[in-house]
């Protein structure tokens, strides 16, 4: 990539700019003029004249232009275009952003002011809106981009929007996106079969994984799970495999020894353990790291006794490493199990074996020693994942996963990786107790309608990318399932996709006159429910609201979000879905926006006498005033009136 760097006065952005390529990709000798994507940028985002300097960089499919303060580089904005003058990513700096003022910009405005900018944005390619999410302090629109009229998989781009303006702050779309609008070919559509028929065939070539999946409250809940994305051939509806995002880890080469030398307990602490767990000396676990991953003692470095996370268990690890450098470097890493010499953890990163490739006849009888070694390993079923097939045979992978009657539980696996020499990585992580589960109440066909009902089945163009993984070298129809994510799950217990209950909140039904209770609703606040303004508001409407409104964080579960809040002292499960009070409502939007806690307000709180405390509580005034002066506070609250006070707590 060849770069350019400049800094211009901005008076000469348009006068006298400097000239340094065409409009295909650059060679050293050729010249682009980026006074027009200066131009273009400032057609659709505003850019401002104020910048004092500007820098651009040309590489072989984008030219990135970058505006910056010389005395307050917070004030910036940074725009990327391809070749044919789309453009791939924006972001301009926003520091003076006020968190809930009154938000002026509805959804359905930024969808509309999203849709104009999408069309300059991508002026001869076809995209249509799919998706309006809250994130943080924006509207997040996502938009798909389209090919004959058929959907490119994998093509999005998302478009930020602030809530409070409407402006742009951010533009991001996807490498699988910039690479279609380099492509140039058509697509056949003929002989492709329908929907139907191919989601069965989906069904079939995917079957769900029975797992059990562990929540905040410690219990273990049935979910079906698929771990490859669920695409077949849209004409012979054969699987296909998708690894476009698949990235090649390496072994760890960082020295850990003064991390784990730091974290790790004192001599004294290691003995009065010792007393009370009755746990191995150090040499006993030593000797085991030794032997059983065959390693060399005159090589170690440190040994540390720690305690194993989430459990009343101990581990001692051991570093090993050599004072070599370049491609002779070594160092290793082994963890054993302080009570009974379980190996637990082993991973090495040697210089010698880069660019040499896996050895297959390794595998097996490491296997068959890790089997003889560990007396539960009967327990443990082999996970055959296609899609974790890759690296162009640097490395072999194996994963085991514990049966559990019906159940898979993939907290509880052992992880292998190898390479020239044999073993390099090992992960035993193992459940050292009882696991308490609920029980599955759907059926896998169940789980697939769920799934397609949300995501749909669909046709979509599949572009296959080229060794470099650059350029998109031809592409395939095929019918997807498209979730968006790598992996997809379904509650066994519910039908409850994924987190189902991480979803936003909603508008309510029906119309609203009340100034501050339509200023809520624009600003994101709602029902997760299909709820009108008269309905009344419960526990887990409350619960969320809170969660958007002081962590602007709605992807979390419920467990998650009443665990923020559990200062409060008012959610529990049982209740959550029971009415809650206009007093319990005020007082905790009170509490969270004045940081008290319960036990520093009186629960006589919204009583005449509360008058004593005026200067104490300030926000609390707005409940004894105007709309609130009158109301029963030990009556339920309706949907508008939680919005409402909301919007009089909160924006006040």
């Amino acid at each position: 990539m060849k770069i350019l760097s400049i800094i211009i006065s901005i008076l000469m952005v348009f006068s006298s700019f400097a000239t340094f390529a065409k409009a295909e990709a650059p060679t050293e000798d050729e010249n682009v003029d980026i006074s027009k994507y200066v131009i273009k940028a400032r057609e659709i985002f505003g850019v401002s004249m104020d910048y004092d300097e500007v820098n651009s960089s040309v590489g072989d499919n984008f030219i990135s232009i970058n505006w910056n303060m010389t005395d307050d580089y917070s004030m910036s904005e940074r725009i990327t275009f391809d070749f044919n003058e789309n453009v791939l990513n924006y972001r301009k700096n926003l520091d003076d952003y006020k968190r809930f003022n009154r938000t002026l910009v509805s959804r359905e405005d930024a969808i509309k002011t999203a849709d104009a900018l999408v069309k300059k944005l991508y002026p001869k390619s076809e995209l249509k809106f799919e998706n309006l999410e809250v994130a943080d302090s924006n509207y997040c629109l996502t938009y798909r981009l389209y090919s004959n009229g058929v959907r490119v998989y994998g093509a999005v781009v998302q478009i930020y929007l602030n809530k409070e303006d409407g402006n742009c702050y951010n533009v991001d779309s996807t490498d699988l996106m910039q690479a279609f609008l380099r492509y140039d070919a058509k697509v056949d559509v003929s002989g492709i079969k329908g929907e139907g028929e191919a989601f069965e065939a989906i069904k079939k070539a995917y079957p769900a994984r029975l797992d059990l999946l562990k929540s905040f409250d410690e219990k273990y809940v049935p979910f079906y799970t698929w771990n490859r994305r669920l695409i077949v051939d849209a004409k012979d509806f054969s699987k296909v495999k998708y690894d476009y995002w698949m990235a090649l880890y390496g072994g760890n080469t960082k020295d850990a020894s003064a991390e784990v030398e730091k974290s790790s307990m004192s001599e004294g602490e290691i003995k009065e353990k010792d007393k009370i767990k009755n746990l191995k000396t150090k040499e006993e676990a030593l000797e085991k790291a030794i032997s059983f991953f065959n390693l060399d003692k005159k090589k170690l470095r440190s040994g540390n006794l720690n305690p194993i996370y989430g459990t009343d268990f101990y581990d001692y690890s051991f570093n090993f490493r050599d004072d070599n450098k370049g491609q002779n470097y070594y160092f290793a890493n082994a963890t054993i199990k302080a009570d009974d010499l379980i190996p637990t953890q082993f991973y090495t990163s040697d210089g010698r074996n880069e660019g040499r490739k896996a050895d297959e006849s390794k595998v097996a009888p490491w296997v068959e020693k890790i089997k003889n070694e560990l007396p539960f390993f009967d327990e443990y079923k082999e996970i055959l994942d296609d899609d974790d097939e890759d690296d162009e045979g640097y490395r072999i992978s194996k994963h085991f996963m514990r049966k559990f009657g019906d159940y898979y539980v993939p907290d509880d696996s052992i992880y292998l990786t190898f390479n020239a020499d044999g073993l390099s990585n090992y992960s035993l992580t193992r459940i050292w107790g009882d696991i308490e589960h609920e029980d599955k109440k759907i059926s896998s066909d169940d789980a697939f309608e769920r799934l397609k009902e949300r995501f749909g089945c669909r046709l979509y163009i599949l572009p296959v990318i080229d060794e470099n993984r650059e350029n998109i070298k031809e592409t395939r129809l095929v019918y997807a399932i498209d979730t968006g994510m790598r992996s997809q799950k379904v509650r066994a217990t519910d039908g409850k996709i994924g987190s189902d209950d991480e979803k936003y909140l909603t508008s309510p039904k029906g119309e609203e006159d009340d100034a501050e209770v339509k200023d809520a609703v624009i600003s994101g606040f709602g029902v997760l429910d299909d709820k009108a303004y008269d309905d009344t508001a419960t526990y887990r409407d409350l619960l969320y609201n809170l969660s958007y409104l002081f962590y602007e964080n709605m992807n979390e579960n419920t467990d998650a979000m009443m665990k923020r809040f559990k200062d409060l002292k008012i959610f529990d499960k049982e209740t959550l879905d029971a009415p809650v009070s206009r007093e319990t409502l005020a007082k905790a939007l009170v509490l969270k926006k004045l940081s008290l806690k319960p036990e520093d307000i009186r629960t006589d709180v919204f009583n005449e006498d509360i008058k004593a405390k005026e200067k104490a509580y300030p926000a609390l005034m707005i409940m004894i005033s105007g709309d609130f002066k009158d109301m029963d506070f030990e009556e339920n609250a309706t949907v508008h009136e939680m919005l409402k006070m909301i919007s009089s707590i909160i924006f006040r």
